[in-house]
């Protein structure tokens, strides 16, 4: 009975020890710590704090919570990296789309919304899979839609890489 006992502990730790030993698996090296790591991101955004003018505030608006009216435009506008704007019925509405994606584990978030007189500009952090994560093998389109209240457009949109956010088209 002893010896069943220590077999089944010698098990468990084993298991534990292959769990946790996979958690820490997925660190980013010193190399890839820039493209993966969201510290960096925030870290870019306090420094740069100071260049975005007074805080918007805002909503992040969800897929199913998109006014009918401009759905379609959505689904339209997503394959392609850049922005549109709508103005319905007084309500500002933003899409900022990181474009189609090979593979899931990409996604997009605002990390500051700031105002310039009659303007604006925004940072965004894009993340992606990291070099050995398991994604969904199909084609994705992050984005993020906000609704904001002002009478004031958006002029700058880049990522923490500042690359910037071109205006989108509808076709």
């Amino acid at each position: 009975m002893l010896k069943k006992n220590l077999i089944a502990l010698t098990l468990i730790l084993l298991l534990m020890m292959m769990v946790l030993s996979a958690c820490d698996s997925n660190e980013a090296t010193d190399s890839e710590a820039g493209a993966n790591d969201t510290t960096n991101a925030t870290d870019t955004t306090e420094m740069a704090a100071g260049d975005f003018g007074t805080p918007i505030l805002y909503d992040e608006i969800y897929y199913d919570d998109i006014p009918e009216g401009i759905k379609s435009e959505v689904d339209q506008l997503i394959v392609n990296r850049g922005y549109f704007h709508w103005n319905l019925d007084g309500e500002n509405y933003l899409l900022i789309s990181s474009g189609e994606k090979e593979t899931g584990g990409y996604g997009i978030q605002i990390l500051t919304f700031g105002q310039f007189e009659s303007t604006a500009k925004i940072l965004v952090g894009e993340g992606k899979p990291g070099k050995d994560a398991v994604v969904p093998q199909i084609k994705t389109y992050p984005f993020v839609m906000i609704k904001y209240e002002g009478d004031f457009s958006v002029s700058e949109i880049y990522n923490e890489t500042s690359e910037t956010f071109e205006p989108l088209v509808l076709e």
